[in-house]
């Protein structure tokens, strides 16, 4: 090296020495441990690197005293669990792991639970990870102590899931008291939980001024009216809607000032009622709103969607807004005498302008007659999205040929041509396919169809058991003429694969034979 007082003097810059750090990979795990040991300048930088990210604390305690720990097998889990109590001087190599934590994983504890408790209680008074700023956690009574460790002030994103036990749904003013400067938050609810437990949500959600992302079940008003303030706002998803949203017609008047959701670019919301969901697309201020996707919780007609198709059209940025689904919650309930409709192809016509759209779904009941001049229409309108359902029966033959371990496929397509295709002695597909989805693709409901459709996939597929057909939930003309078709093919695989398995039998024993009979031939003219 022509000048090695500079490589020094550069070696000594605290900064230099970070970023020399950050080039090498996390994994494998060797090359920053390696880097750590090679010389003290590179210790502590390479050690931030490789403990910044971690997952359960198993990796921590395996630093503490093996006089301490044992790994136990339970069957096929293996359980860390303490011979003896903790000590302080069983502390220090732990803590000096610890602190260099940044994002913190635990689904699923690996120490037994008199472990944790030993754990949580002797570091009652310390920080086990002090600089922690992600935090993805799913409580359970074993590892519930543990919240006054990971539910720190530095937090800046956290990510729970909780179930409906109390401590679980306690820990709301506890995050709200020690976690301030949340940036992002996503929680998940094991299952449905009363308003008041929604308006605890709202409550820390309403402490928390410079949010970027937010997903959780649900907002009461007071929520929903602080976060369409909030000037740094990217993203909201609330799977179960807005509380109160039915009591409130006229959102504009609901929310102060003009300046609603000035940042926001993606928003995923659960609606009941197409007046708020309309009230709440005129008044995003927004210019950068790319992703929009709307859940039904309620059946709306047809000329709802026909007025809020032009609303999206009139207040929405047309070269920005690139994606559009639309669909119906699982827990939407049909009423008993709604009237099958129609979506006509005008009623898509609006949304003609954006321009840049690359993903449009419209997944709700009971659809929409869609013909060959509207998809024309659409890709000329969005020349960067992928249009109709131009996939036939022939897609299929690529997974069967490439697709090794393939064991289930699921693909909407066409079966008006059915394409030719014989298995090749030497170069047969795969047979690992097992269960085909094939949703609503068009089917002819005739016991012909059915019959070459069946023969096409099981001479593809020679193993296939199970073929998914979308089962309606009212009765609507195409999906149940669908769902006859494709249960009628579902019906004749299994003959086709049985005639097929004892042809190969047969073929197989009969070139045994021949192969016997060749082997006896060249003995005779051996002898």
């Amino acid at each position: 090296m022509e000048n090695p007082s500079a490589c020094s003097r550069a070696l000594c810059i605290t900064e230099i020495v970070r970023i020399i750090c950050g080039e090498v990979p996390t994994f494998p795990r060797h090359s920053l441990s390696s880097l750590a040991r090679a010389s003290k300048i590179f210790m502590n930088p390479a050690l931030d690197n490789l403990w910044s990210e971690l997952t359960g604390l198993f990796s921590l305690v395996k630093c503490m005293p093996e006089t301490l720990w044992e790994e136990r097998a339970e069957g096929a889990k293996k359980t860390v669990c303490f011979r003896r109590p903790i000590i302080a001087a069983d502390l220090p190599r732990l803590l000096f792991y610890s602190v260099r934590v940044k994002s913190f994983t635990m689904e699923e504890s690996e120490l037994d639970r008199e472990a944790l408790r030993a754990l949580s209680v002797v570091l009652t008074f310390q920080s086990m990870m002090p600089r922690l700023s992600t935090l993805v956690w799913t409580p359970d009574d074993a590892t519930f102590p543990l919240a006054h460790q990971l539910l720190g002030s530095n937090l800046r994103s956290l990510i729970l899931e909780l179930d409906d036990t109390i401590p679980s749904l306690s820990l709301f003013p506890y995050i709200k008291a020690s976690c301030p400067l949340v940036t992002n938050f996503r929680l998940s609810l094991a299952s449905m939980v009363s308003p008041s437990t929604h308006e605890q949500i709202s409550d820390v959600v309403c402490g928390w001024q410079h949010l970027e992302l937010l997903s959780i079940p649900a907002l009461d008003l007071t929520g929903f009216i602080h976060v369409s303030q909030l000037p740094s706002l990217t993203y909201l998803h609330l799977t179960e809607g807005i509380l109160g949203e039915v009591g409130h017609s006229d959102l504009p008047r609901l929310l102060p000032g003009t300046n609603r959701f000035p940042a926001l670019k993606s928003f995923d919301i659960a609606f009941k009622t197409s007046s708020f969901c309309a009230d709440l697309v005129r008044i995003i201020s927004s210019r950068k709103l790319y992703a929009l996707s709307i859940v039904l919780l309620q059946i709306w007609t047809a000329a709802t969607w026909e007025e809020l198709f032009t609303i999206f059209h009139q207040h929405l940025d047309h070269d920005q807004l690139t994606s559009i689904h639309i669909s119906q919650s699982v827990k939407c309930v049909l009423p008993v005498h709604l009237v099958p409709y129609m979506l006509s192809a005008d009623a898509f016509r609006p949304l003609l302008a954006f321009n840049g759209m690359i993903s449009f779904v419209f997944q709700i009941y009971p659809g929409s007659t869609i013909d060959d001049n509207a998809l024309a229409e659409m890709a000329t309108a969005w020349p960067v999205a992928p249009h109709g359902h131009t996939a036939t029966l022939a897609c299929l033959i690529p997974f069967a040929r490439f697709c090794r371990i393939l064991c289930t496929l699921g693909i909407r397509m066409r079966t008006s041509d059915i394409p030719e295709f014989s298995q090749v002695a030497g170069d047969q597909t795969r047979e690992d396919l097992r269960t085909l989805n094939v949703g609503t693709s068009p089917i002819v409901a005739d016991p012909e169809t059915a019959g070459k459709v069946a023969a096409f996939l099981s001479n593809l597929f020679p193993q296939l058991e199970k073929i998914n057909v979308h089962a309606p939930q009212v009765h609507f003309e195409p999906f149940v003429r669908y769902a006859a078709g494709w249960t009628s093919v579902s019906q004749l695989v299994p003959i086709f694969s049985s005639v097929r398995s004892q042809e190969k039998n047969l073929w197989d024993a009969e070139a045994k034979l021949t192969e016997e009979d060749s082997d006896s031939e060249d003995g005779d003219h051996d002898g």
